[in-house]
């Protein structure tokens, strides 16, 4: 089930990032796949982080994707939002906007990196990001914004 859109939190913007990804990315695998890999260093120790962001992605019959925003400032995965959609009824191509988005507090001042991942699940498993409907459609932007909100 997605992930209920969050409001921008309450607090006064103390910096904004917005990233743009214009090239389609696709992938048949089962395993986590990096999409798009962003840096951001909030200005004081203490604050949040607020990011969302938002795509289209294309699909057709029994295909399942997943995806996923990670913190990997430590090295290691962690998960902080994460997002599916199921095809098994659709037949022929289809494509959906979706979005992710994630509120991070009592950040530590340092450079943090967050990465995208999609993969996909079942017989088909594969996805693709920045694809709209139809066969031979693509670079659908996607956006990736990122805000520092003071504590």
């Amino acid at each position: 089930m997605p992930q209920p859109l969050r409001k921008a939190p309450s607090g006064s913007t103390v910096q904004t990032q917005h990233f743009t990804f214009s090239s389609y990315v696709t992938g048949n695998t089962t395993s986590w796949t990096d999409m798009w890999s962003v840096t951001f260093t909030p200005k004081r120790a203490g604050n949040s982080i607020w990011q969302i962001v938002q795509w289209v992605d294309l699909w057709e019959a029994s295909e399942h994707n997943l995806y996923r925003i990670v913190d990997d400032t430590s090295g290691s995965d962690i998960q902080l939002a994460w997002d599916a959609q199921q095809s098994s009824s659709t037949t022929g191509w289809a494509s959906t906007n979706r979005s992710l988005n994630h509120l991070l507090t009592n950040c530590t001042l340092q450079t943090y990196t967050f990465r995208i991942q999609a993969r996909g699940a079942g017989a088909q498993p594969r996805f693709w990001m920045n694809y709209s409907q139809s066969n031979s459609v693509g670079n659908t932007p996607s956006y990736w914004t990122i805000m520092e909100i003071e504590a």
